[in-house]
């Protein structure tokens, strides 16, 4: 509904006393109407030569030199176009290249195929950068940037370059964050001509943040990480993905073997992943690596996804300054993680969690299968100040080398764990294992759970010092263990 005190204001204003309002907002339309008006234009790349008149090189040449130049257009069907060297995007303006399906590829030296350090926003549309000697795309922030500088990636292939696929960096630690969208993508077989060199690299160093989208895309084969985002100043890292497979990166170097995906985040800021239907495959050491080492909360959310045939852990999550831990695992599938190809190396857990520092550790698995894996299934640490509180539903944990479930609370904090409909199932030790180990209560309520065949206690819960304990077992199925009766110590146990 019109406000009508808004509408009376906005006629006096415009009318005035004596219609002297009308001639000032004239006057500005008028002054503005003298200023110059850059229409956007278009370039055409209508052959695959390496340089000259029509060229792609000369296309960003042209976008370079004239900022009204907003699009980058290839002719289809022009197939290969081989560089002899980078070509640069310095440009401040937004710039959409749409390729044509043309692939960009190097022809001899190790070069960058394609690079921007402008600070303008950069859109790659059905594009290929191919067999370069470098890295396929990177993108330097300057050190002058400020706002979000923002890079998206549609149909587009990077693939088979010697350095990163993808390689975004804020060299100067601007006060810019980084926006990313990949979707409909790959990024693939790239980074084998030095050790760690990812399939997406971001990193910023300044104020700002990483946020980036991944839908529909798959990183796949590359020598390094297949998703690195890498956050030391004050900005937060969010990430979304949405559709896409994460496989068989990491292997490059035998000594440095990297992960699917691998988050730091050292500043102030927060990590924030939300991952829907994402496979996470046999890459070369942990499925997910997340850290946080600095002020700020970890949040987790992982709905369908699928995380399996890792040597190291499946999904790894440590917090070290004070904030909370939030991880949500939702209809999803941990299977032969932490299982190294070597005999020689420990066998790691399926899901490790750790909350090193002040703050709680608050977990949720609902509808989930916690299986194979070559250590715990399921290991979450509270180590400081902080409660550790669990909430597992209607999931199975079985086959398990070691324990199937493990909590462990250090600090001063509680220590309450629920676990209803749960199958812990022939796992290589103690099925259940919870510890309250300083001042804090512990409370654990088992209900309609099935604790079969595992190798060691069905149950082994301990409070250690000063403190409540209190464990419930509820219409709970206990056979086949090595030790049925329930281990309980410093606590009261009831038994329904």
């Amino acid at each position: 509904m019109k406000n009508p005190l808004f509408n009376a204001g906005r006629r006096r204003s415009l009318r005035g006393s004596s219609g002297q309002g009308r001639h000032k907002v004239f006057g500005v339309l008028a002054l503005f109407a003298a200023l110059p008006v850059l229409e956007a234009k278009n370039v055409a790349v209508v052959n695959n030569a390496d340089s000259g008149p029509g060229s792609f090189r000369a296309a960003v040449a042209a976008a370079n030199g004239d900022a009204a130049i907003k699009k980058v257009v290839f002719r289809p069907r022009l197939g290969v176009v081989a560089l002899s060297s980078t070509v640069t995007y310095t440009g401040a303006q937004a710039l959409t290249i749409h390729g044509g399906n043309a692939s960009i590829e190097g022809s001899a030296g190790a070069f960058d195929l394609l690079a921007a350090n402008g600070g303008g926003d950069l859109a790659l549309q059905a594009l290929a950068l191919q067999n370069g000697g470098g890295s396929g795309l990177t993108v330097d922030l300057p050190a002058a940037a400020a706002g979000v500088v923002s890079v998206s990636l549609s149909g587009v292939l990077i693939d088979g370059n010697d350095l990163y696929g993808v390689h975004i960096d804020d060299p100067g630690a601007s006060d810019a964050g980084i926006a990313l969208s990949i979707q409909n993508s790959t990024i693939s077989n790239n980074g084998f001509a030095v050790s760690d060199a990812d399939g997406l690299f971001v990193s910023e160093s300044g104020e700002g943040g990483i946020h980036v989208a991944l839908k529909g895309s798959d990183f796949t084969g590359n020598g390094g990480d297949g998703v690195e985002l890498d956050e030391s100043g004050e900005g937060s890292i969010v990430l979304v993905g949405l559709g896409c497979t994460i496989e068989g990166n990491g292997g490059q170097d035998a000594g440095d073997l990297e992960d699917g995906m691998d988050f730091d985040e050292a500043g102030g800021g927060d990590l924030l992943v939300k991952l829907t239907n994402v496979g996470i495959l046999n890459n070369a050491q942990q499925g997910i690596d997340a850290d946080e080492s600095e002020s700020g909360e970890v949040d987790i959310r992982m709905v369908q996804c699928e995380v399996a045939d890792h040597p190291e852990e499946g999904l790894s999550i440590r917090e070290e300054g004070d904030g909370d831990t939030i991880l949500d695992l939702i209809a999803s599938v941990f299977s032969g993680n932490g299982v190294p190809a070597d005999e020689v190396e420990d066998p790691q857990q399926g899901v490790d969690g750790e909350e090193a520092d002040a703050g709680d550790f608050v977990v949720r698995i609902v509808d989930s299968h916690i299986t194979g894996s070559g250590d715990d299934g399921l290991k979450f640490d509270e180590l400081d100040d902080g409660h550790l509180l669990v909430d597992i539903r209607n999931t199975l944990v079985d086959a398990n080398g070691d324990r199937g479930v493990d909590l462990t609370e250090e600090g001063e904090g509680n220590l309450e764990a629920s676990l209803v409909n749960v199958s812990i199932v022939e796992n290589g030790q103690d099925a259940l294992r919870a510890r309250e180990n300083d001042d804090g209560d512990l409370a654990v309520d088992v209900t309609n759970a099935s604790i079969i065949n595992n190798s060691n206690d069905a149950v082994d819960i301990e409070q250690n010092d000063a403190g409540d304990g209190l464990v419930v077992l509820t219409q709970v199925q206990i056979a086949g263990n090595g030790d049925d009766s329930p281990d309980v110590s410093g606590a009261d146990l009831i038994e329904k």
